[in-house]
């Protein structure tokens, strides 16, 4: 479950893969998982808490076991400015998902974990823990971290058995998404380290991971084009066609929220093309 790039930079595999950067006598972590039980494991496989944690956004399986940092008197946690007010008040996830104040079937740990106060902005991260790097699209702010040639990746890509398990990312903004996943073909790394599925990428691997993930954003977008008539089609037309030829599992009212969040990612983007017009009946044509 632990694997050590060098004495200082490391991986935790879980559900959500937990980085690890020593620096002196105590360690950071990349992000924290959906609960606290990652922290934990963590914990006593290394044999103290960490003193700090990064994080490359604010969903929950991501953040979820930051509150028990600070109640344990941890506060050197660095997020996302753009994302601070969902850190501190997780209720504004689900409210955007769903566009409406949520039920309490949204109301879960799927979607919201437990607020914490006053983060820092990953901006004033110190350069002797790692780098912060800019990759919005997944999330309205998400970072990606750099810490001894090692690229702490989140969220902003994805192998491709991910792809092909769930289908279509989420993505707040896809455009942007696309746009992040080519810009860290850039940035100097040796290491990748994934958020979901197989974690550890060496530097070939992750640039065909890179581009896998930009192109999936594409087809998506390329998928829905092909699916609005001549005639016009409405967004919720729209979403099932798509869905259906994404052959899309809809099991859950969070599982829907979430598709039909990032298919309107994609209509918005090719609005702003000007791929796409919506009329003002509520359909979507080809301009």
């Amino acid at each position: 479950m632990m694997k050590w790039f060098t004495e200082e930079i490391g991986c935790f595999s879980g559900p959500v893969t937990v980085g690890i950067i020593r620096r002196g006598k105590g360690y950071y972590i990349v992000d924290s998982g959906i609960d606290n039980s990652l922290i934990n494991k963590i914990t006593k496989i290394i044999g103290q808490p960490p003193i700090g944690a990064l994080v490359t956004h604010h969903h929950t399986d991501h953040m979820g076991g930051l509150s028990k940092l600070q109640n344990m008197g941890i506060n050197d946690i660095y997020v996302p400015e753009q994302e601070i007010p969902f850190f501190e008040n997780p209720l504004l996830q689900p409210i955007m998902l769903s566009g409406y104040f949520p039920p309490k079937i949204l109301q879960n740990k799927h979607l919201m974990a437990r607020p914490i106060k006053a983060p820092k902005r990953a901006q004033t991260l110190p350069q002797d823990i790692a780098s912060t790097i800019e990759t919005p699209g997944h999330s309205i702010g998400h970072r990606c971290y750099l810490a001894d040639n090692v690229l702490f990746a989140g969220d902003a890509i994805f192998h491709q058995s991910v792809i092909d398990k769930h289908r279509i990312l989420f993505a707040t903004n896809p455009r942007q998404a696309h746009d992040s996943a080519l810009k860290l073909l850039n940035s100097r790394f040796d290491s990748l380290v994934l958020g979901h599925g197989q974690p550890i990428i060496e530097k070939e691997e992750a640039r065909i991971l890179i581009h896998q993930t930009a192109q999936h954003y594409q087809l998506i977008q390329q998928l829905i084009l092909e699916n609005i008539s001549e005639n016009g089609t409405s967004p919720e037309d729209l979403i099932r066609k798509v869905s259906h030829e994404l052959g899309l599992q809809q099991d859950s009212v969070v599982q829907m929220i979430l598709t039909r969040h990032t298919i309107w990612g994609h209509i918005a983007n090719l609005i702003d093309l000007d791929a796409i017009i919506l009329g003002i009946e509520g359909k979507l044509y080809h301009t």
